[in-house]
């Protein structure tokens, strides 16, 4: 299932990072990393689309979760999710 986004940002997504964010649906075997941003807590959910590793942002807003983007996993993201996984 992928959170309710706002569809300027999934126009933006798409600009940016060249992947719809109704993918994110599609993410499989995945790793949530806390990561909060001032008073907004956010998690990075690292996982497979496609074979390839992807990093999808979700926040809670008003009692639901809100996806805000999905992009390929960065370096840090991938070596995190690599430690997770082989341990």
């Amino acid at each position: 299932m992928t959170p309710p986004f706002d569809p300027a940002k999934e126009r933006r997504n798409i600009e940016k990072h060249q992947i719809s964010l109704s993918r994110f649906a599609e993410m499989t075997a995945t790793l949530a990393i806390y990561s909060p941003r001032g008073i907004e807590q956010r998690w990075v959910m690292v996982g497979w689309i496609d074979g390839r590793l992807h990093a999808g942002v979700v926040t809670r807003r008003d009692g639901d979760i809100r996806l805000i983007s999905l992009r390929r996993a960065n370096r840090r993201e991938r070596k995190d999710y690599d430690r997770a996984y082989q341990a």
